[in-house]
């Protein structure tokens, strides 16, 4: 898609070699910034959806729900950052 890419970010394009990276730095990063109970929801490819998942699933944020676009294709993800634990 070379039309793509004259007008998206190289971040947004580039995902690392799984194309998950963005994701990982998000599960990582996000909660730091964030107080509990924030909402974070990430669009995704089709077929992202069950990796996206495990991966948040060793972070702080809680899965909340799924949604599809109009096409009932899989495409958001919805977390809420849980109550951090100050003892570890």
């Amino acid at each position: 898609m070379p039309e793509v890419a004259q007008f998206e970010p190289y971040p947004a394009l580039y995902g690392g070699s799984d194309g998950l990276e963005f994701y990982r730095r998000l599960a990582a990063e996000t909660a730091e910034h964030s107080k509990p109970g924030a909402i974070l929801a990430v669009e995704h490819a089709y077929d992202q959806r069950a990796a996206i998942k495990e991966i948040f699933a060793d972070s702080p944020f809680a899965f909340v729900r799924e949604l599809d676009d109009y096409g009932g294709n899989a495409r958001v993800l919805i977390f809420e950052l849980r109550e951090l634990n100050p003892f570890g």
